[in-house]
């Protein structure tokens, strides 16, 4: 599966969510998306789950002792992390068919 690297963060100032910030351009993010994110030098596969305050939730797939863990995301940091490529594309692609309309 091909990916895409980027970065998970907030965006108070755009759509006040989670976005995935590719650098050229962001998408918003959403509960259930599948991601990679860095943790500890490593990139380990988890879903988002997003938080009643606002906040985001990286519910990681692998497991920590033999126990399912979550990573918990902090609105005023950066996360490196990476996408699957046809998440991405299609996400853009409903993007560009809603300005077409």
């Amino acid at each position: 599966m091909k990916t895409i690297e980027g970065i998970l963060r907030y965006d108070p100032l755009d759509t006040e969510s989670w976005c995935f910030d590719m650098g050229y351009q962001s998408i918003p993010t959403n509960t259930g998306m599948a991601v990679q994110i860095l943790v500890d030098g490593r990139f380990l596969s988890g879903r988002l789950l997003e938080t009643v305050n606002g906040g985001m939730i990286v519910r990681l797939v692998g497991s920590r002792k033999d126990r399912q863990w979550s990573y918990v995301l902090e609105p005023h940091r950066r996360y490196s992390a990476k996408m699957a490529e046809e998440t991405v594309e299609r996400i853009l692609d409903e993007f560009r068919l809603l300005d077409l309309l």
